[in-house]
């Protein structure tokens, strides 16, 4: 539909109410890299290593994480017996926990909006501001970085082979987990 302030507000209203998993998630994650729970910090540490040795398992997740969800929403005994054919539920579940106008929930969502809004507009007008270094308005700049980055690749095509790149994303990878520790701080 075209632009419209009702469709707008009714849009953003919907939006508010159902986007407070992702905050959970990025919540989640922050929690992991600040060792708040240490036994989930170390299980991320142990899964990213699986992941650097492994990576086919990038593969395999998502399929694993769909069947552990469809397994999940399987009908139990008791609603199998209460109908001789088993019909399609919708996930009427997510449903219960979307959180009313005014309330706690929705007003922390307002909030944790508003931030992302704001860590956005930041984040792109750094990106903006790094573009001039590549859009030749100063050719001699533009030139040294893309001779820069010729050498770079060439250095790196040949090399390539050599560095044990697992091991590289292990120490890497771990390495941010065990900065955010109590001891480096």
């Amino acid at each position: 539909p075209p632009l419209n302030i009702k469709v707008l507000s009714d849009n953003f209203g919907r939006f508010v109410q159902k986007c407070g998993f992702m905050f959970a998630i990025q919540d989640f994650a922050e929690d992991l890299f600040l060792w708040k729970n240490p036994s989930d910090t170390l299980l991320a540490m142990v899964i990213y290593v699986y992941i650097c040795l492994y990576p086919q398992l990038l593969i395999l997740i998502p399929l694993i994480g769909f069947l552990a969800a469809l397994i999940y929403n399987f009908p139990n005994d008791t609603q199998i017996k209460k109908k001789s054919r088993i019909q399609f539920k919708r996930f009427t579940r997510f449903n219960d926990y979307l959180p009313a106008e005014n309330s706690v929930d929705y007003l922390k969502n307002m909030q944790n909006i508003q931030n992302l809004m704001g860590m956005i507009s930041d984040g792109y007008d750094v990106a903006v501001d790094l573009l001039k270094h590549v859009d030749w308005s100063n050719e001699r700049e533009t030139l040294l970085i893309m001779q820069i980055v010729m050498v770079v690749l060439t250095v790196t095509s040949l090399t390539v082979w050599i560095i044990p790149w697992k091991y590289v994303f292990i120490a890497g990878g771990l390495g941010i987990f065990i900065a955010n520790t109590q001891f480096v701080k």
